[in-house]
């Protein structure tokens, strides 16, 4: 298996906590984490951008700036007196993530990262200082799977509700996208050093490749390899620079918005394609190949970090984000909303029973149970098919008025052909 490190910016923005009811009196912060799956080789590194200046005066001895803890982000740690308390926060965490992965199943390794954000509530009663941060207590944990795809990175804006003993809130944006895939240098690996992008491209080391073991096949190889990883970091700058000039149009106007040249991915792939296939010198390829996904990381890093020059903790993205996230999380939600139309003399009947049975056919249907999970979720807070609710309203018609098939709220605005042919709805119908 030949090894490529990916290079993973995730940028973690705690805009705003909202005490709802907290209890208890006393200093509060928000850490925040990244972790892998156990199987999943990984380094991570954390800056802080915080809009708090470290030096604390007399004008905000209540707010202590934001710091990184034993790899995690914490936020400024405040002081909680009343209900209904709200704290800007606008701490910014960037997140620079490096997996391994297999080069021949790039898209494959990243969806079985399982990465995981942790957002968690500590609280420590009085006399707050930096030296007691170990000592303070965990509140509420809050756990979220970030479905990461490389060609399309994450950008959503979420509210995060704790616990109701400890009632509060947290609003969140995040930002992730894939910069660099390059050989593995940050890790300590036996073979880092020996390791580089010509044995990715045709399976072995220069030194041991002889000219008589040069064919098409082995052309092909790396032919097909060096598009792949092109094709990937492309489209990651694509989306970005989607996103990107998408998220310019909601600037204000009295702000000037920065200059962008936008480039066309798909015409740049075709080209570094047919540059390298005129190539059949294994050396010139290797120089050649490696020249391309260099440039094309470089892009990647430069329109990220333009991006996030621009929009981090930027107002306008978030209520843009939120209202998104928003409709794709009710969106899911609805698909277990029916509406059942009904004559008013079952008003006098009961029949609980056919509800149970409805409510088994849903639960069990393959439709319901492959429902696509959000970007970034949480199961406490956003649920799985097995403990989404099924909620039925009835409308009762007039005797004159004749019911009509039920259907789930979420399709009642689709035409007939759209519901026509799915066979989940035919069988509730």
């Amino acid at each position: 298996m030949a090894d490529l490190q990916a290079e993973i910016e995730l940028t973690v923005e705690l805009r705003k906590f909202i005490n709802i009811d907290l209890f208890v009196q006393g200093y509060y912060q928000i850490r925040t984490g990244v972790k892998f799956s156990p199987r999943v080789q990984s380094a991570t590194k954390i800056e802080v951008k915080s809009e708090l200046s470290p030096v604390i005066d007399d004008s905000n001895d209540s707010i202590y700036p934001a710091c990184v803890f034993n790899d995690w982000g914490v936020s400024k740690t405040f002081l909680i007196i009343f209900k209904n308390e709200e704290v800007q926060l606008d701490d910014q965490f960037n997140f620079k993530l490096s997996v391994i992965i297999d080069a021949q199943n790039i898209v494959e390794c990243f969806n079985r990262l399982d990465m995981q954000l942790f957002l968690e509530l500590y609280f420590l009663e009085r006399d707050y200082t930096a030296e007691k941060m170990p000592t303070m207590q965990q509140l509420c944990s809050r756990c979220f799977k970030l479905h990461f795809d490389p060609r399309f990175g994450i950008h959503t804006h979420v509210p995060i509700l704790f616990d109701y003993f400890h009632l509060s809130a947290l609003t969140t944006t995040v930002h992730s996208s894939l910069l660099c895939l390059i050989p593995p240098y940050v890790f300590d690996r036996p073979d880092v050093r020996r390791t580089s992008l010509f044995s990715f491209l045709f399976g072995q080391d220069l030194s041991q490749i002889t000219t008589d073991q040069i064919n098409p096949a082995l052309l092909e190889r790396a032919y097909n390899l060096h598009n792949r990883i092109c094709e990937i970091l492309l489209s990651s700058y694509q989306s970005l620079q989607d996103f990107y000039e998408a998220m310019l149009e909601h600037l204000p106007d009295s702000e000037e918005k920065p200059i962008h040249v936008h480039q066309k991915c798909e015409q740049k792939l075709r080209s570094l394609s047919e540059k390298l296939q005129n190539i059949d010198d294994i050396h010139t390829i290797d120089n050649l190949a490696h020249a391309h996904i260099a440039q094309c990381s470089a892009e990647n890093i430069m329109v990220w970090c333009q991006f996030i020059q621009t929009f981090g903790l930027s107002e306008s993205s978030a209520i843009v984000l939120g209202k998104e996230y928003h409709l794709k999380r009710v969106r899911r939600l609805s698909e277990g909303f029916f509406q059942r139309e009904m004559s008013r003399v079952n008003l006098l009947t009961n029949e609980s029973y056919s509800y149970n049975e409805l409510h088994e056919l849903v639960r069990n249907s393959s439709y319901y149970s492959c429902l696509l999970p959000l970007t970034i979720e949480c199961v406490e807070l956003d649920g799985v098919p097995d403990t989404l609710p099924i909620i039925i309203e009835e409308i009762y018609l007039s005797d004159e008025q004749k019911p009509s098939k039920m259907l789930p709220s979420s399709v009642k605005m689709k035409t007939p052909s759209a519901y026509n042919d799915n066979p989940f709805l035919q069988a509730v119908q």
